[in-house]
C-alpha cells in the first residue's frame, strides 16, 4: 500500500465534517466515562450510609482488636464514624468476623483473588502488612499465648499473613488511614477499600450501628 502524505489542513467536506463529529463524540464519551465514577462517589459522600446493612454480632475479641488497631491512625477530632466500628463493619461484610466458610477466608482465595478475614488481594496486603505492635500475635486467635487485660495477648512472633486476624485488621486500618481516614474522610477511605457505592453505604450504616451498640 502506498504511503499517503500527511495533510495538516482541515478539509471542509462531508467526509471531513463527519470525521470532526466522530472526534467530538469520542471526546464527549471519554468525558462521561471519566466523570461517571466521580458522580457515583459524590452520591456516596452526599447520602452515604443512609441505609444501614444488617449488622452481625462481633466477638468481644474483635471489638478489642479493632479498637487497638484504630489507635494506629490519628484522625481529626469529630470524624464520624470512628475507625474502629468501620473495621468491625468491614470484618462483618467480608467474612462474618472470620467465621465464614467461603473460599479465601481461612485458606486459599476467592474468585477475585482475595484472601483472609478482611479479604485482601496479596499485593495490597503486602503493601500494608507492617508488623503489629511487638510483631506478636494476639491471644484470642492464638490460644496458647499469654492472655493480657482487654483480651489482648502476646504470642510467638510470626510472619505477617492475610489469614491472621490481627495482621489483617491492622493492615486494613493502615489502608483506610492512608486513603482518607487521616484526613477525616471515611467515605473516601472505604471507597478505596472497595470501589462500590453500595459497599460504602453498607459499611457506614453498619459502623454506625456498632458505634452506638458498643460505644466505640
Amino acid at each position: 500500500m502506498p504511503a499517503y502524505p500527511v495533510c495538516t489542513e482541515t478539509v471542509y467536506t462531508e467526509t471531513g465534517g463527519l470525521a470532526i463529529w466522530v472526534a467530538i463524540s469520542s471526546v464527549l464519551l471519554a468525558g462521561i466515562v471519566f466523570l461517571l465514577p466521580v458522580a457515583v462517589l459524590f452520591a456516596v459522600l452526599v447520602g452515604g450510609g443512609t441505609t444501614p446493612g444488617k449488622a452481625g454480632q462481633p466477638p468481644s475479641q474483635w471489638i478489642a482488636l479493632t479498637k487497638a488497631a484504630a489507635l494506629t491512625c490519628k484522625t481529626p477530632t469529630g470524624t464520624k464514624p470512628a475507625l474502629a466500628p468501620v473495621l468491625l463493619a468491614i470484618g462483618d461484610v467480608e467474612s462474618s468476623f472470620g467465621e465464614s466458610t467461603l473460599p479465601g477466608v481461612r485458606s486459599g482465595h476467592n474468585s477475585a483473588g482475595a484472601e483472609g478475614p478482611m479479604q485482601f488481594l496479596p499485593s495490597t496486603f503486602a503493601y500494608y502488612d507492617h508488623p503489629v505492635p511487638s510483631d506478636t500475635a494476639m491471644t484470642p486467635f492464638q490460644p496458647t499465648a499469654q492472655i493480657l487485660p482487654g483480651g489482648i495477648g502476646i504470642g510467638i512472633p510470626q510472619p505477617e499473613s492475610p489469614y491472621d486476624v490481627i495482621d489483617a485488621v491492622y493492615a486494613a486500618a493502615r489502608l483506610l488511614c492512608s486513603n482518607g481516614y487521616a484526613a477525616g474522610l471515611p467515605s473516601f477511605a472505604i471507597y478505596a477499600y472497595n470501589h462500590s457505592a453500595q459497599y460504602v453505604n453498607d459499611v457506614l450504616g453498619m459502623a454506625r450501628i456498632f458505634s452506638k451498640q458498643y460505644h466505640i
